[in-house]
């Protein structure tokens, strides 16, 4: 784990979803002039992808199988066009990914397939014989500190939700099934490479993936009449994968031709306020019509709306492997790295506490004297009312690795003194024009998350912690 960060096991009751969640970006009181809180590239837009928003055709309905959008992208990655599922948005392939796996759980549990609309299976001697045990719900892996919609997703479809610290966390429940001839879980994990909020790859990612890529070569991953071996289905968040500034991309082409893959440029473009997502299907979604892969690709296929982009999102995902484009972008992380630097220092110099980050982002502890000082200034109404789910973190979920005790401290009174001073530093640095990420949300009370600004930002920043 990282110095600072406790690795406590906790556990948390299922609850509903909250009407307003934690974001960066934009808030009831508009865009920020100095934004902290987003992870959007700081020497955004992209020029070349703003004039071919500019030129895109409106006056029309884009091409609802995105024929163009997929070929250009399958060339991009070197992959068959089949294989590139295209959304809305991440967080809408999130949410689709964890609604197709609910619904195979649910054809296995009722003991019949249900074909999907791309590939057609048939009822598949895999599924419970009659008096078999019943199977159990697919099982949905988040990493302890991430993006609360993988939680959300399973939470919202009735799907339990384990946390991962380490990808040996996860455990060998197929492989321990198999043995003992009991029913084992279908499993989703999802991972983020380079992490949010912190910026690294996780511990022993790579080679797990690695070591999945070997035995995906030496074994089809099928549903078997009685469930043997149901491995995890692996999607990798590839989201801040353009805006790594140090070291390099840790997982070979053999790896990632075994994993789900979900991608999301509008971040690495500056231009988040344009949305479009696309995700690289395994390869055994087509080389396999029989594989649980298969399956879940025809899923996602029948899921999707008719029109899954817009004219915009189309523009921006169409320009995103254009030469222009990924030349602005390599000189953009130039640019990036120096103001990070500076960042970094900055808040060092002023008695913050700051984590390694490989990305654009770092997650950074204030000082008790500037949590107090900010908490002096504050009027009791000028307190903002936390979000619903800044005490809830929402990767904060069932842990089966030895806790039983709830994680009922998240549900505390949002004015107890700790808190009460983190919220008046965020409410006197956003009258100032000035936003910062609470990661509360990302199970890390205390801290917050920084995205790299411009020089002009940054001395907006020192001058507020400073006066």
């Amino acid at each position: 784990m990282n110095q600072g960060i406790s690795s406590s096991t906790a556990q948390a009751q299922m609850n509903p979803a909250p009407s307003h969640l934690s974001h960066g970006g934009p808030d009831a009181l508009g865009i920020p002039p100095h934004d902290f809180s987003t992870n959007a590239n700081a020497c955004g837009p992209c020029p070349p992808v703003l004039q071919a928003l500019q030129q895109a055709s409106v006056h029309t309905y884009p091409d609802p199988a995105c024929t163009a959008v997929r070929q250009r992208l399958g060339r991009w990655h070197g992959v068959d066009a089949a294989r590139i599922v295209i959304g809305a948005s991440a967080s809408e392939l999130i949410f689709r990914l964890t609604a197709a796996l609910g619904m195979i759980g649910q054809g296995r549990q009722a003991g019949a397939g249900v074909p999907s609309a791309h590939d057609p299976l048939p009822v598949r001697a895999g599924l419970p014989l009659a008096g078999a045990s019943p199977l159990p719900p697919p099982v949905v892996w988040v990493p302890r500190h991430a993006y609360g919609d993988y939680a959300r997703a399973a939470h919202a479809h009735g799907l339990p939700v384990r946390v991962w610290d380490t990808v040996r966390d996860t455990p060998q429940e197929a492989a321990d099934s198999s043995r003992s001839g009991a029913s084992c879980p279908l499993q989703l994990l999802w991972a983020t490479e380079p992490s949010s909020p912190l910026g690294h790859t996780p511990e022993g990612l790579a080679d797990a993936v690695h070591t999945r890529s070997s035995h995906a070569r030496q074994t089809a991953t099928v549903l078997q009449g009685v469930p043997g071996d149901s491995p995890p289905l692996w999607v990798l968040d590839r989201a801040y994968a353009p805006l790594r500034l140090s070291g390099t991309d840790p997982f070979t082409p053999a790896a990632l031709d075994v994993v789900w893959q979900l991608f999301s440029p509008n971040k690495a473009l500056g231009m988040t306020g344009v949305r479009g997502a696309w995700l690289v299907a395994p390869a055994a979604c087509l080389n396999d019509s029989g594989s649980l892969q298969a399956e879940l690709f025809g899923r996602l296929q029948a899921l999707a709306p008719s029109w899954p982009l817009g004219a915009h999102g189309e523009a921006m995902l169409m320009a995103w492997p254009e030469p222009a484009v990924q030349q602005w972008l390599a000189l953009s992380l130039d640019t990036l790295r120096d103001w990070k630097a500076r960042l970094e220092e900055g808040l060092r110099r002023r008695g913050w506490t700051v984590l390694p980050s490989v990305s654009t982002f770092c997650c950074a502890r204030p000082p008790r004297s500037a949590l107090e000082a900010a908490l002096s200034m504050m009027r009791p109404s000028d307190m903002p009312t936390p979000a619903a789910d800044r005490f809830t973190p929402a990767n904060q979920v069932p842990d089966t690795r030895g806790s039983s005790t709830p994680f009922g401290h998240a549900m505390r009174d949002a004015h107890t003194p700790g808190e009460r001073t983190q919220l008046a530093l965020l409410a006197m640095l956003r009258q100032q024009g000035i936003k910062l990420r609470d990661a509360t949300s990302f199970g890390l009370p205390g801290w917050f998350r920084l995205g790299v600004r411009p020089p002009e930002s940054q001395q907006a920043l020192w001058r507020a912690l400073e006066g």
